[in-house]
């Protein structure tokens, strides 16, 4: 089962975002001429006329990327590699992986999520979903990091133009949650800001943090269960939280197949006033199916906190290690 988790873990590393592009007349190559354009907005002009291919516009990524607010791009031609930096990306993966796990937690009746959770009301997905253009076979790298995280991509849609890089704008919804729209010649593209970003997942921190020790329970299990990291981070103490920000391993915990199913405690012990023990049992599903049963023993302890009381996870220990977003050495 080990051998099985590890090899699909791998294949979702090169996972290659579908998402809508800006269509305009099939034709096979020609070009925007107006360069004027609204970003957030505000009234700019690209530096150079749009390429249009296969009927996408494409769009510059260097240029665009840093007026959207990255840090750095750096392509590399030669191995067919760019590289942006984006402040806040992984908070934005943060934000994703909350409204994952609240969205699909709602469906959860053996451990539901808090009322407040459930009560509410979730913003569309910004991730947009449809099917991107091949321009050459070849795809190029696209590596998005952030302060020691990173994320790699392959971009089949994208072309290069004396030495510059242009990418449709499908691209621009992957790295910074972009929404772009086209009326005649006139483009308009808008985004979350990073302070933006930052509020969004401070509130929804807030809103989860677990008020009993059932909340802390159900966070954890529905956040392996729906595979949102977030859900799980809600849960824990401020110590393990530290533990897994100093890794930089992303939101997304486990895979498609195997996952975790059914939940069940089979004991709870109260080992003083402050601290509880549970010891849980998960189905794990493969293809619809159950393939075996994992063991977690889950500690979950009182705390205050700025005049709250909150039930926090101090320890997750047992066969979690694939579906956690623990590091290995508090398993």
């Amino acid at each position: 089962m080990k051998l099985m988790r590890i090899i699909i873990s791998s294949l979702i590393i090169g996972t290659v975002l579908l998402a809508s592009s800006m269509d305009v007349e099939a034709t096979d190559k020609k070009t925007l001429c107006n360069k004027q354009f609204e970003l957030n907005g505000e009234i700019k002009e690209f530096p150079e006329s749009l390429p249009i291919i296969k009927g996408r516009i494409l769009f510059p990524l260097t240029w665009l990327a840093k007026e959207m607010g990255a840090d750095s791009v750096v392509w590399d031609g030669k191995s067919k590699t760019v590289t942006v930096e984006i402040p806040a990306y992984f908070k934005q993966h943060q934000y994703l992986s909350y409204l994952n796990g609240i969205k699909y937690g709602k469906e959860s009746k053996e451990y539901p999520l808090p009322k407040r959770l459930q009560d509410l009301e979730i913003l569309p997905y910004p991730l947009t979903s449809g099917n991107n253009a091949i321009f050459s076979q070849k795809p190029i790298t696209l590596n998005i990091t952030d302060k020691g995280f990173s994320m790699p991509w392959a971009v089949y849609d994208y072309e290069v133009v004396k030495g510059k890089l242009y990418v449709t704008s499908d691209w621009f919804n992957t790295m910074f949650l972009a929404h772009t729209n086209r009326v005649g010649n006139k483009i308009k593209i808008n985004y979350p800001t990073r302070a933006e970003i930052q509020k969004k997942v401070a509130d929804l921190e807030m809103l989860t943090q677990p008020t009993s020790p059932e909340e802390a329970l159900a966070l954890w299990i529905v956040g392996q269960q729906k595979r949102s990291g977030a859900l799980q981070y809600s849960a824990l103490s401020p110590e393990l939280k530290q533990k897994f920000l100093a890794k930089k391993q992303g939101w997304v915990t486990g895979g498609s197949s195997p996952s975790a199913g059914r939940a069940t405690i089979v004991n709870k012990e109260q080992v003083d006033d402050s601290t509880i023990r549970y010891v849980i049992h998960i189905d794990e599903m493969l293809q619809g199916n159950i393939s075996g049963q994992i063991t977690e023993t889950i500690e979950v302890k009182k705390y205050e906190l700025e005049g709250k009381t909150y039930w926090l996870i101090v320890g997750a220990k047992g066969d979690t290690g694939y579906y956690s977003i623990l590091p290995e050495e508090n398993n």
